[in-house]
C-alpha cells in the first residue's frame, strides 16, 4: 500500500509565451521586436540580438548567412513557446493552491522577476577582492573546508583558474607546531595581524610570521571570508556586508568607491526586476559600470534571471479524482521498477571492508586517491590536473559487456511491445490487473519525492495527464535553486525538509555544499534550509555549530550498509544535495560519494524503461495507465530511414510519404540527450531546420509532441493556450528502514552469450613459456597507491632502483604497466638472467619502498605469477616485445623526472604524440599507412566513448587550440630540438635502442613468420607506451591522441597529394 500523501501545493511552470509552432519570416522578425523578447534572448545571447538587429536593418542579406540567423532565433522562439523548463525570462515558475476550478488563468500581472549577477563574475570579484591590499588585512580567514591530517602532513584540495574554469588539485604540506596553532585559532575566524602575532615571539619577528601567514593563505591552506557560499544571501549582498563591516573601522577611498560600484550595480538590478521589456541600454550600463572594476567578464555570463509567477493561481489538478489518478499510475509503475544498486556504492563497500574491516576510519582518509582507496573508478584519477583530457564532457557510456541483466518486468513489457507491434498498435495500455504478480514496495523510496507531469487537459469530463518523472534522493532536489528568488517556493522547500528531519529524528540530515565550478553556483544556489550543513570547498553561513567539517565525518561499513557519523555530534548524517546538479561527471571524490550516499538502498526514483531490447525496435508505442500518459511514442531511425529527406525531389511530398510510412504527426521532438527541439513538420523554416539538424546524423531519436491547445488546460485573460508543467510533491507517513532488502538479486536473471575460442595454435614447434611464478627468471611486483604517488615511485624509487640493478648485473631488463583492478597500482617486472640473485633484487627492492610503505602512500605490495599475452604478442615475437617494453619503460622515466607542474602535464601528451609517431617511424611507417592505423584506433575508441555530435565538436575546438604545438612535435624536429632539446634527446636515445628489436620484428613480417599483423602489433605497442606515459584516464588520454594524430597525417596527406597534383 502506498504509504506518502501529496503536499498541499504544487509547483507549476508554463513559458513566457502561449503556444505557437509556425513561423514565417516576417513573423519572426516581428516577434523578436518585442521588447520582452529582446530582453530575454539578451539574458541568454546578447551576441544573437546583435546579429538580430543586424539582419532587421539590412546588414545580413548571403542566404546561407541569413539562414543560419533564422534557425537559431527560430530555436530561442519555440523555446519562448513552448518548453516549460525555467530558464532566464523564457518561462516561468511558481507555487499553486488547490481548489475545485476547471482552469489555470494566468496574466502578465503574476509575473515578478529576480536578478543577479552570474556567480561566474561574482566568484572571480571574491577572490580578486581577497588580494586586495586594502581588503586584505581585514578579512578574517578560516582554514580550507577540505582539510585534514595524515601521519605528518596537512592534506588539502586546493583550485586554479585556467581557460576560466577551476582545476583541483590534491596538495599536501608538512605539518607543524605553527602551522596548527594557526588552523586552530582560524576555526573561529581571525585577521592577518590576528594569525601573525599568534607566532610572533622572541625568536620570530611580527615581519617574518606575517610573511608566513601570507604563504599559507596564498596555498589556499585558509580561506578569507569572501570564498564563495551557495546557499544563504546571493554573494554579491554577502561580499558587500563584508566589505561595508571592513570600512566602520577601516576607511579608504578605493574601498567607498568599490562599495559605490557594488551598490550602485545592486540597486540597478532591482530596479530591473520591476518590469519585464526593460531596455537593453539599462544592462550595458551595468556591465560599463563594473569594467572599472578590472574583473574580466563575457556579457552573455553576467546576468542570472529567474521568473516567477508571484500571485498563486488557482488549480483544481490535485482534487481528489486527479489524485486518485496519478496515484494509481504510480502504484503501476513502482510495480514496474526495479532496483538499480549503485555500483560506486557497491564497489566502496567491498573494498573499504577489504582495506579496514570492521574499523571506523575518517573519511576524508578513507577517500584520499593516494593513500585510502578513493572512490569511484573514474574519481580515483581525479584532483590531478590532465590537461589533454580537460573539461572533456562524454557521452553517456553504452554497455557494450557480453553480460545483459534481464528483469521480469522487461518481460512483461517486451512481450507487450511485441504484440503492440504484431497489431500495428500506436498506444499501448497497462492496467492494474495485468502487473498484479509484481511486488509493489514503498519502503525502499527516499522521504519525499517529486512527481513531475503535464496536464493535457479535459476531454469528456476527463482530464489527460503526462508523467515525465518521479523520483530524486529528496523532492528539494528539482525545487531549490528556485527558493533562492521566490519566497513561496522556499517555505515549500522548508516544509519539506523538516518533514524529512522529522522522520529521521536520531540521525542528521545534512546539506551538502562545494561549488565545482563558477558558473555551476547558478544552479546549485539555494536557501538555507536544513539545520546543518556539510561545506566542502564552498562556504557554509551557519553558526560553527552547525556546520559539519571533513575531519569530523568518520565512516564504517555495517552489514553491509555505510554509516557516515559526526564524531562531534556522535549522530549519523545523512547527506542531501537539494538542488538538481547532475554531480557525477569528473566530481571530486568527497563530494561524489556524499552524494551519492543520499541513496544508499533506496530506489532513486519510479521509471518506465523498456530494457535493453528497445533498440531493436525503429517505433516504440505510447504507453498508459488509464488516462495517464507513462512514455510517450518514440520513433529511433537509423540514417536510411530517414535519408528521403534530403534526396531534395520535392520536399514537401517527400516529407508528406516519410510521415505516412513511419505513422509521424506533424508537431514532434528532437531529443539529443536532455535536450528536445520542437519541430512543426507543416511549417516551412521549422522543416529546413530539422533537415539541417539532423543532416549529419547517423541516427535519430523523435518523440510526439502530446499538447493540443483545443484543450489547453493553462491558459491567459485573452484565452490564448500554454504549455505546462508540475511537479507534485510526495511525502512519506513513516521513516523509511535503515536497512532495505537487496532484491536486485531476486528480480534479475544472468544471459551470458557463449565465450568465442580466441586461442590459436601457432608454430607448435616453438616452446615458449607463459607463466612465470617467484622464483622463476621473472620477478612481478603490484605496487598498490594513488595516481600521482604512482609517479614519484617512479622517477624516485624505480628510476635510481633498475638503474643500481643493472649496473651491478643484478637484472638485464624490466618494464611497467599502470593498472586498476579497481585499485590504482603499478605492475613491475624485473628480469634476471641469474635466478641466484632474486634474494638481493627483493632486499633492494623493500629497502627502496620503505619510506613509502611507512607514510601510507604505498598501502599494499603484493607479488603475483606475470602471465605474458601471447595470444596478443605472438610466441615469436613475445621476447622482442618485451625488449621494447624495457626501453619503453626507461624513456617513459626517464621524461618523468624531467617534467614538473601544468607545463610538464602538457608536454606529457605532447612527448606521447611524437613517441607514437616516431615508433611508426621505426616500423616503416609511410603517412599514408599512419592514417590507416590511426583511423582504425581512433573509430575503436570513439566507439567505446560513445562518440557523439558534442564530444566531436569538443575534440574539433581542442584540436583547434592545440593545432600549431602539435604540428611542431609531429612535423617540425628543428623547432622542436629549438624549444625543447630534451626531449629530442630522450627520443633519439629511444630510437636507437629500440631500432635493432623493431627491426627482428620486421624481419620475422618479410619471412611471414609473425602470427599477427603488423598493425595490430603495433596497435599493441601504441596502447602500453600511452598507458606507461598517461598516469590517470589512460583511454580517454589515447582516444584523443588518435583523434589528434589522424587529424595531423589526413593534414599532411592532403597537401602531400596537392603538391603532387
Amino acid at each position: 500500500m502506498i504509504d506518502y500523501l501529496f503536499n498541499i501545493n504544487i509547483i507549476f511552470r508554463t513559458p513566457l509565451k502561449f503556444f505557437k509552432s509556425r513561423f514565417n519570416k516576417e513573423e519572426l522578425q516581428q516577434f523578436f521586436t518585442q521588447k520582452d523578447v529582446q530582453e530575454a534572448l539578451f539574458l541568454s545571447s546578447p551576441n544573437l540580438l546583435s546579429e538580430f538587429k543586424k539582419w532587421q536593418n539590412g546588414g545580413i542579406t548571403a542566404k546561407t548567412e541569413e539562414e543560419k540567423l533564422i534557425f537559431s532565433l527560430l530555436k530561442y522562439a519555440l523555446r519562448m513557446h513552448s518548453r516549460c523548463t525555467p530558464y532566464g525570462l523564457f518561462a516561468s515558475c511558481g507555487v499553486v493552491e488547490n481548489n475545485d476550478d476547471n482552469n489555470i488563468i494566468i496574466s502578465k500581472e503574476d509575473y515578478k522577476r529576480s536578478t543577479r549577477l552570474d556567480m561566474n563574475f561574482t566568484c572571480a570579484l571574491a577572490l580578486e577582492l581577497a588580494k586586495k591590499p586594502f581588503i586584505q588585512p581585514f578579512l578574517k580567514f578560516y582554514p580550507n573546508t577540505s582539510i585534514y591530517r595524515l601521519h605528518d602532513k596537512i592534506r588539502y584540495i586546493e583550485y586554479f583558474y585556467r581557460d576560466k574554469r577551476r582545476i583541483h588539485q590534491i596538495s599536501a604540506v608538512d605539518n607543524s607546531d605553527y602551522l596548527q596553532q594557526i588552523i586552530e585559532k582560524s576555526k573561529q575566524g581571525a585577521t592577518l595581524r590576528q594569525l601573525a602575532e599568534l607566532l610572533t615571539n622572541e625568536e620570530i619577528g611580527y615581519t617574518e610570521a606575517e610573511a608566513f601567514v601570507k604563504e599559507i593563505i596564498d596555498a589556499e591552506i585558509l580561506v578569507s571570508e569572501l570564498e564563495p557560499s551557495v546557499t544563504g544571501e546571493e554573494l554579491l549582498i554577502q561580499i558587500l556586508n563584508v566589505l561595508i563591516n571592513i570600512r566602520q573601522n577601516h576607511p579608504n577611498v578605493e574601498l567607498n568607491q568599490l562599495i559605490s560600484v557594488l551598490q550602485f550595480t545592486q540597486n540597478n538590478l532591482l530596479n530591473v526586476d520591476v518590469k519585464i521589456g526593460n531596455e537593453i541600454n539599462i544592462y550595458e550600463n551595468i556591465a560599463d559600470y563594473l569594467k572599472q572594476l578590472n574583473i574580466p567578464f563575457e556579457l552573455n555570463k553576467l546576468f542570472q534571471t529567474d521568473l516567477f509567477l508571484s500571485n498563486k493561481p488557482s488549480i483544481s489538478e490535485t482534487n481528489e479524482k486527479n489524485k486518485n489518478a496519478l496515484t494509481k499510475a504510480l502504484r503501476v509503475l513502482n510495480k514496474l521498477s526495479f532496483i538499480r544498486e549503485n555500483a560506486n556504492l557497491k564497489s566502496f563497500k567491498e573494498s573499504f571492508y577489504q582495506r579496514y574491516e570492521d574499523q571506523e576510519v575518517l573519511l576524508a582518509e578513507v577517500l584520499d586517491n593516494e593513500t585510502g582507496i578513493g572512490y569511484s573508478a573514474n574519481n580515483n584519477q581525479t584532483g590531478d590536473y590532465s590537461p589533454l583530457v580537460e573539461q572533456l564532457i562524454l557521452p553517456a557510456s553504452m554497455d557494450v559487456a557480453n553480460e545483459f541483466k534481464y528483469y521480469k518486468q522487461q518481460s512483461f513489457l517486451f512481450k507487450k511491445l511485441i504484440k503492440a507491434h504484431q497489431y500495428k498498435e500506436k498506444t499501448i495500455s497497462i492496467k492494474e490487473e495485468d502487473v498484479k504478480e509484481f511486488e509493489e514496495d514503498w519502503s525502499n523510496l527516499p522521504e519525499s519525492i517529486s512527481v513531475m507531469y503535464s496536464h493535457l487537459g479535459i476531454k469528456n469530463g476527463e482530464s489527460k495527464l503526462s508523467l515525465a518523472s518521479v523520483g530524486g534522493s529528496s523532492a528539494i532536489n528539482l525545487l531549490g535553486r528556485f527558493g533562492a528568488g521566490n519566497k513561496d517556493i522556499e517555505e515549500v522547500i522548508r516544509e519539506v525538509a523538516q518533514h524529512e528531519q522529522n522522520l529521521n529524528p536520531d540521525k542528521i540530515i545534512a546539506s551538502v555544499l562545494h561549488l565545482p565550478e563558477s558558473r555551476t553556483g547558478n544552479i546549485l544556489f539555494r536557501p538555507i534550509i536544513r539545520e546543518y550543513e556539510i561545506p566542502y570547498l564552498s562556504k557554509s553561513t551557519l553558526p560553527q555549530e552547525q556546520q559539519i567539517l571533513l575531519d569530523d565525518l568518520f565512516v564504517s561499513v555495517r552489514n553491509n550498509k555505510i554509516i557516515l557519523r559526526s564524531k562531534r555530534l556522535n549522530k549519523e548524517v545523512i547527506p542531501r544535495l537539494d538542488n538538481a546538479h547532475n554531480y557525477s561527471y569528473n566530481a571530486l571524490p568527497v563530494y561524489h560519494f556524499l552524494c551519492d550516499l543520499q541513496i544508499q538502498n533506496l530506489r532513486e526514483g519510479l521509471f518506465f524503461d523498456w530494457g535493453s531490447l528497445k533498440n531493436e525496435f525503429s517505433f516504440l508505442p505510447r504507453v498508459e495507465i488509464e488516462n495517464v500518459v507513462i512514455n510517450s511514442a518514440t520513433w529511433q531511425l537509423q540514417k536510411e530511414q530517414f535519408k528521403i529527406l534530403f534526396e531534395k525531389n520535392n520536399i514537401n511530398k517527400d516529407v508528406i510519404e516519410w510521415q505516412e510510412k513511419w505513422q509521424i504527426p506533424d508537431l514532434i521532438l528532437l531529443v539529443e540527450g536532455d535536450n528536445e527541439l520542437l519541430i512543426d513538420l507543416k511549417n516551412d523554416w521549422s522543416l529546413k531546420m530539422f533537415i539541417s539538424e539532423i543532416k549529419n546524423q547517423q541516427f535519430i531519436v523523435l518523440k510526439e509532441f502530446l499538447f493540443e491547445k483545443e484543450t489547453a488546460f493553462v491558459k491567459d485573460n485573452q484565452g490564448n493556450s500554454y504549455t505546462n508543467e508540475f511537479i507534485a510533491i510526495l511525502q512519506k507517513n513513516t521513516s523509511t528502514p535503515s536497512q532495505t532488502k537487496e532484491s536486485e538479486d531476486k528480480q534479475s536473471y544472468s544471459a551470458t552469450k557463449e565465450e568465442t575460442k580466441i586461442m590459436e595454435q601457432f608454430h607448435p614447434e616453438v616452446v615458449v613459456s607463459r607463466s612465470f611464478p617467484i622464483g622463476s627468471e621473472w620477478l612481478y611486483y603490484k605496487i598498490y597507491c594513488g595516481v600521482k604517488t604512482a609517479d614519484n615511485i617512479l622517477t624516485a624509487v624505480i628510476k635510481p632502483l633498475t638503474e643500481l640493478l643493472i649496473k651491478q648485473q643484478l637484472i638485464d631488463s624490466w618494464f611497467f604497466i599502470r593498472y586498476a583492478d579497481p585499485d590504482v597500482h603499478l605492475r613491475i617486472r624485473f628480469h634476471f638472467s641469474d635466478t641466484s640473485k632474486i634474494g638481493e633484487v627483493i632486499r633492494l627492492f623493500y629497502k627502496a619502498v620503505n619510506e613509502y610503505q611507512v607514510s601510507g602512500l604505498i598501502w599494499k605490495i603484493q607479488t603475483d605469477t606475470y602471465q605474458r599475452e601471447i595470444e596478443r604478442y605472438g610466441k615469436l615475437s613475445m621476447i622482442l616485445s618485451e625488449q621494447l617494453f624495457f626501453f619503453d619503460s626507461s624513456c617513459t622515466i626517464n621524461l618523468l623526472s624531467k617534467i614538473k607542474g601544468n607545463e610538464g602535464e602538457e608536454l606529457r601528451w605532447l612527448f606521447g604524440i611524437k613517441a607514437v609517431d616516431e615508433l611508426l617511424n621505426v616500423f616503416q611507417y609511410t603517412t599514408e599507412q599512419k592514417l590507416y592505423l590511426l583511423e582504425k584506433l581512433k573509430t575503436g575508441f570513439a566507439v567505446e566513448f560513445n562518440m557523439n555530435k558534442s564530444l566531436k565538436i569538443q575534440l574539433d575546438k581542442k584540436y583547434r587550440d592545440k593545432r600549431n604545438i602539435i604540428e611542431i612535435f609531429l612535423l617540425d624536429d628543428t623547432e622542436l630540438n629549438k624549444k625543447y632539446g630534451f626531449i629530442t634527446t630522450l627520443l633519439n636515445t629511444h630510437k636507437t635502442n629500440i631500432s635493432p628489436v623493431v627491426q627482428q620484428i620486421l624481419n620475422m613480417g618479410q619471412s611471414n613468420m609473425l602470427e599477427l599483423p603488423l598493425n595490430d602489433l603495433s596497435a599493441s605497442y601504441i596502447h602500453m607506451l600511452l598507458n606507461r606515459l598517461f598516469k590517470n584516464k589512460q583511454r580517454l588520454h589515447e582516444m584523443v591522441v588518435y583523434d589528434f594524430m589522424w587529424r595531423t597525417y589526413r593534414s599532411v596527406l592532403a597537401k602531400e597529394k596537392q603538391l603532387a597534383n
